[in-house]
């Protein structure tokens, strides 16, 4: 939406801010926004008026639900390759929510609490 930055840009910023650290850096396509499809790239508020449930998709996009099992796929691969280890995540709302209800099993009908208020980081748990 318009005022955040794109997914090149943010990923550009995580690559520059990493770069020289033996850190290892990785860039999945899972963790990316929820398309918003048709309305990508248009005002939040019009975004937001645009669908009216966490099941509803986005004009030629996906839903929020549909983002979050993305994001939950995701859970599986971090276990098997970085099992006991520390990892930062980074990633849009889509990727909180989809972690949230997968990790901490967070209902559905209670998603959007899991985010507000907003603040700068969250640490979550794998199983």
């Amino acid at each position: 939406t318009s005022g955040s930055c794109g997914p090149s840009i943010a990923t550009e910023i995580v690559f520059e801010t990493f770069e020289g650290t033996d850190l290892p850096t990785i860039h999945d396509w899972r963790l990316r926004e929820c398309d918003y499809g048709e309305l990508n790239g248009k005002p939040a508020a019009q975004v937001h008026r645009a669908v009216k449930d966490l099941e509803e998709a986005y004009p030629r996009g996906e839903s929020w639900v549909m983002a979050m099992e993305r994001v939950s796929r995701l859970v599986d691969d971090l276990a098997l390759r970085w099992d006991g280890q520390r990892l930062l995540v980074i990633g849009h709302i889509a990727t909180l929510w989809g972690l949230a209800h997968r990790i901490d099993a967070v209902p559905l009908a209670d998603i959007r609490s899991v985010s507000d208020p907003w603040r700068e980081g969250w640490e979550l748990r794998l199983p």
